[in-house]
């Protein structure tokens, strides 16, 4: 079974991403952490996911910050991380994109198309 880990803020949207998620993926087990630092202690418990869906704007811990940080903890890179986000603004997929662990950019909501193209291709993507 593949581990997903959701790290985004916002409740509702946690909740009908873990709904999307398990209708296209049944074999999927989805963690969620609603923020950057709440992500590492679920990383520290549960250990390094397979996936992980991250959203930019975030407090205490933004995702570019988190991406940072996760560097040094996955330096073998095995662990894909997919930007969910509202945001359109280039200069926040250009910034993405220069974290070798990013492999793909997504806006929000997330869909079931984009957890089949997700949790079947291990390239980068871009919406």
């Amino acid at each position: 079974m593949e581990k997903v880990l959701l790290v985004e803020d916002n409740e509702i949207f946690n909740f009908i991403s873990r709904k999307v998620i398990s209708k296209a993926n049944a074999n999927v087990d989805v963690h969620v952490a609603l923020n950057g630092q709440k992500a590492f202690e679920v990383i520290q418990e549960e250990g390094l996911p397979d996936y992980i869906f991250l959203d930019i704007n975030m407090p205490k811990m933004t995702g570019f910050e988190f991406l940072d940080q996760y560097e040094n903890l996955d330096k073998d890179h095995k662990t894909k991380v997919f930007m969910l986000t509202s945001s359109i603004r280039p200069e926040d997929k250009r910034e993405a994109f220069k974290h070798p662990n990013v492999a793909g950019y997504y806006e929000k909501p997330l869909t079931g198309a984009m957890v089949d193209k997700i949790l079947g291709h291990h390239t980068r993507l871009a919406s």
